[in-house]
């Protein structure tokens, strides 16, 4: 199955004297397709996991039974990769996508 995904990526210059970062920016939210599958845990088989593939890490994953936890709060994003800047992107994709995701399994 195929969802929505948004990006976006921040940028700045590091200060040695402040020890953080300046003229930070983000860019515009891109949106993009991205890949969703549900498969057995490697680590404990009776857990299921549910895949992000395509994401910016490459290893956006996350236990079925952990998002279950969550699936009633009323927030609107998910993030499956919070970003590092200047390295790799934010990406969050819609909570009712992954309800339906969920809903389905």
């Amino acid at each position: 199955m195929k969802i929505k995904s948004y990006w976006q990526i921040e940028t700045g210059r590091w200060n040695d004297s402040t020890h953080s970062y300046d003229n930070r920016i983000m860019s515009d939210i891109k949106e993009k397709e991205i890949k969703v599958i549900i498969e057995n845990s490697l680590y404990d088989s009776d857990k299921k996991v549910l895949k992000f593939l395509g994401g910016p890490t490459g290893f956006e994953s996350y236990y079925l039974d952990d998002l279950l936890l969550s699936i009633n709060k009323g927030y609107e994003r998910f993030y499956i990769c919070a970003g590092i800047i200047n390295s790799w992107s934010s990406c969050y994709v819609l909570w009712e996508d992954i309800k339906e995701i969920l809903k389905e399994n």
